[in-house]
């Protein structure tokens, strides 16, 4: 019966169908168990970034990957794995609106995200800091 629904609607219905369906799920709206996320098993990361017309330290600051990261996935020394090619293809597809997730995670969550390259004394010790101590009373 859904079959047959399908081929009486034209092409462009069942476009526009999809489109809305494809909508729903980036926004966060569809139930997760009606549809099926393609993660890629390789990713261009900088034809995107090139695409983008971002250097490597604005693409880097952007979505918060660490620039040495960005530069070995870039020169072919390492390959992303699945959840950085998930974050790669979203860029690729919305790169506003990872652009503003990660600006709202950032903005929930200080001290959690930060940019590559920012330090935040306030919120880690040193690298190397042997936590102190107090004997106990």
């Amino acid at each position: 019966m859904k079959k047959k629904k399908m081929m009486e609607k034209s092409l462009g219905a069942r476009m526009i169908e999809g489109m809305e369906q494809a909508v729903a799920i980036v926004r966060g709206e569809a139930d997760p168990s009606t549809y099926r996320v393609h993660i890629p098993a390789a990713i261009d990361t900088r034809a995107i970034r090139e695409k983008l017309e971002l250097t490597q330290k604005q693409f880097s600051e952007r979505y918060h990957i660490p620039l040495a990261t960005l530069r070995d996935w870039e020169q072919g020394r390492r390959v992303p794995d699945a959840p950085a090619r998930a974050l790669i293809a979203a860029i690729r597809e919305e790169p506003d609106a990872v652009r503003r997730a990660l600006a709202r995670s950032a903005a929930d969550c200080p001290g959690r995200i930060h940019a590559p390259g920012s330090t935040s004394s306030a919120r880690r010790p040193p690298i190397g800091a042997v936590p102190s101590v107090s004997p106990p009373p």
